[in-house]
């Protein structure tokens, strides 16, 4: 149970709140001379929070709970990788209307394999980038992207299979 005395909150020692236990004051204050708490997680952990935001519900635990969370959706620990942003690109120009090259690519009919928009099958099909100047390629130009069309090329190579310009249609009088 919360008291108010004054301006500040109270709680009794042992008093719970969403898994922190209050084990006393603090013997500094926080943020603009509000009370801190020592509190010990359900974890084990013990640590220092301002008890207005508590026992509002805004801090829940030590930090523990938002590693957790954090590590429920660390997949493939690549997202910082050159090869995802790679990924990442190849999806947004085959299916993403809005980017400004689907004209290049997406509006040609051109897509990603749906095993591809799934990371980690393509990281698996793929494999790492034999050296940062190499990039995705693909063997058709006019083919999708799927295992069987690309790999990992440098610019130079890339710069072999390009489309054709379409002839000018000038007038000449």
């Amino acid at each position: 149970m919360i008291k108010r005395s004054s301006k500040y909150l109270t709680a009794p020692v042992g008093a719970i709140f969403h898994g922190l236990t209050v084990l006393g004051a603090a013997s500094k204050a926080g943020d603009f001379g509000r009370p801190k708490w020592r509190f010990r997680c359900f974890c084990g952990q013990e640590v220092v929070r301002a008890a207005m935001y508590v026992a509002l519900g805004m801090t829940k635990s030590c930090g523990c709970l938002q590693r957790e969370r954090a590590g429920s959706f660390a997949r493939h620990g690549m997202s910082d990788s050159a090869e995802y942003t790679t990924w990442q690109q190849m999806k947004n120009r085959c299916l993403n209307e809005a980017s400004t090259q689907f004209e290049n690519y997406g509006a040609r009919g051109i897509t990603v394999c749906d095993r591809w928009l799934v990371f980690e099958n393509f990281i698996a099909d793929m494999g790492c980038k034999p050296t940062p100047q190499h990039t995705i390629g693909r063997k058709d130009n006019d083919g999708d992207y799927e295992p069987d069309n690309c790999e990992w090329q440098t610019l130079t190579e890339q710069g072999r299979n390009r489309r054709r310009p379409r002839p000018s249609r000038r007038y000449t009088p």
